[in-house]
């Protein structure tokens, strides 16, 4: 694609369209089919003061954010998926910093993973399907990668794939200005692009 065209798509205004209304057929009704993933959320990657420094600010407002959605899908009913990026011998208390602004509990999916895709560098597909998961809800970092081919993946793998647009975001080292390119990429790739707000509104319209 040209630069000239490239330009005129994706800048000034936003380019993806976050979707109106959450429809699905009646078989995904069930809160027990759906499932929040939240990817990355570690210090390494959002805290603006450690290590590295590759967390900005957005990244810091968007975990802080997340803490606080997190809870309200869990009330809902919908299980919650934590994936971290580790290497064989680090827990999720110290790999990159350990995870940031959230902590798991003994009902939570906890993924270690070792690639950009959990997909590809954990064993979350074996997982969900052992769950009987159907549909995935998307937080995390990075929106450029780790999230983005998490995405693809999970939409190759036949899921039903929702990234929260304002619980995803870039840090320093991925591109940090380009998120919403990068929501119009998963757009292009199957993925559906959500606000929390609409998919805690969705949940609550669920049966048990």
């Amino acid at each position: 694609m040209a630069s000239g065209l490239w330009k005129k798509i994706f800048s000034p205004s936003p380019f993806f369209r976050e979707t109106q209304t959450i429809r699905l057929p009646e078989e995904f009704n069930s809160k027990s089919l759906h499932v929040h993933i939240n990817i990355d959320q570690q210090r390494e990657f959002v805290d603006p003061s450690y290590g590295e420094k590759w967390g900005n600010q957005r990244t810091l407002n968007t975990a802080l954010h997340n803490a606080k959605i997190m809870p309200e899908i869990k009330k809902q009913g919908i299980d919650n998926c934590i994936v971290y990026y580790a290497s064989e011998k680090m827990s999720h208390k110290k790999a990159c910093g350990g995870l940031f602004a959230i902590r798991p509990d003994k009902r939570d999916i906890l993924i270690k993973k070792n690639d950009n895709s959990a997909f590809n560098g954990g064993d979350i597909h074996e997982e969900l399907q052992k769950r009987g998961k159907k549909a995935l809800w998307v937080s995390g970092f990075n929106a450029g990668a780790c999230v983005k081919e998490t995405v693809i993946d999970a939409y190759k793998q036949g899921y039903e794939v929702f990234v929260m647009s304002d619980c995803v975001e870039n840090s320093r080292s991925w591109s940090e200005d380009k998120k919403d390119e990068h929501l119009f990429y998963m757009e292009t790739q199957g993925a559906k692009i959500v606000s929390s707000a609409q998919a805690l509104a969705y949940f609550r319209s669920l049966e048990r």
